[in-house]
């Protein structure tokens, strides 16, 4: 379906309803998806690589738990 055909559904759905407290939700919710912006979309490409170096590492099993940090930042203190 073209971009002018959803617009015709659009308005075409608008124009059949008399029920203002539906077309106030329509109009708040079309708003609000122009408005809001995906954070993802704006990661730069290193972030990006980043979060899929991240994401591999866990697939490939290769993570420590924050525990397992934790006791190591530990003997590492102590022997300081």
């Amino acid at each position: 379906m073209s971009i002018a055909e959803l617009k015709n559904n659009l308005i075409e759905l608008a124009i059949e309803t008399d029920n203002p407290r539906l077309l106030k939700k329509v109009i708040t919710y079309f708003k609000n998806l122009r408005e809001k912006e995906d954070w993802a979309d704006n990661l730069t490409d290193t972030e990006k690589a980043i979060i899929q170096r991240s994401a591999d590492q866990i697939d490939e099993k290769r993570v420590v738990t924050s525990d397992e940090v934790q006791e190591e930042a530990q003997k590492i203190l102590r022997c300081s």
